[in-house]
């Protein structure tokens, strides 16, 4: 089924995405009724921590842009660490978050 975007808007609030080269379908999202979204600048390699530290910091009180980012810097932080997750200078950048919309939106 698709979704004509000249009808009203869906109201979707936030997209939150880890996928690789997300941050390239990011005014779709816009054009469907999304306030904020996210998406990796590259590649990612961080999914696996990630989308929980985001959860937890978004539920409580941050901002989209905060939350976001805070997940990303975690589990880059946590892969330096963990030399089984060893990590490159070039994988951090590949899977920068960009965003596009309201970077401060939030539940509150």
């Amino acid at each position: 089924m698709s979704y004509d975007i000249s009808q009203k808007p869906l109201n979707l609030g936030y997209v939150y995405q880890t996928l690789c080269y997300g941050g390239e379908n990011e005014e779709i999202w816009l054009d469907l009724g999304a306030k904020v979204v996210n998406g990796a600048k590259g590649g990612n390699n961080f999914v696996l921590l990630a989308p929980e530290k985001f959860l937890y910091l978004w539920t409580h009180g941050k901002t989209f842009l905060e939350a976001v980012n805070g997940g990303f810097n975690f589990e880059v932080m946590i892969s330096r660490i963990v030399p089984i997750l060893s990590v490159r200078d070039e994988d951090i950048e590949s899977g920068q978050m960009i965003f596009a919309g309201d970077n401060y939106y939030s539940l509150k």
